[in-house]
């Protein structure tokens, strides 16, 4: 019996350690989704809401600030890479506490 329960134990532990790799192998795939305002066809387009961000007066202003943080961490990146890089960025950006309230406002409407 001591067989037994040994060899279910091993198959419980072989099930368990496939089933974190799948669930890691899907959090990945979740992970390179497009955020909210981007269309999900590829070469990457905006959505309806990506294009009101996009026009309101703070967009050329905060586009060029991240561009000037972020160029030299993506310069040598494949686009692809530059792609992930991004959507990381974005997923885990936070205000800058010099940020106008109307900007702040607009970016907690999309989510972040």
């Amino acid at each position: 019996m001591d067989g037994v329960n040994e060899n279910l134990k091993t198959a419980n532990t072989t099930l368990n350690s496939f089933m974190d790799e799948i669930r890691e192998d899907i959090k990945r795939i979740f992970r390179r989704l497009p955020p909210i305002p981007v269309a999900s066809n590829s070469p990457l387009r905006l959505t309806n809401m990506g294009r009101d961000i996009a026009k309101t007066p703070e967009a050329g202003t905060w586009a060029q600030r991240t561009a000037a943080v972020v160029r030299d961490q993506v310069a040598e990146l494949p686009d692809y890479d530059v792609q992930e890089f991004c959507s990381e960025y974005v997923r885990n950006w936070q205000p800058a506490p010099d940020m106008d309230a109307s900007h702040q406002g607009m970016c907690l409407r999309v989510g972040h």
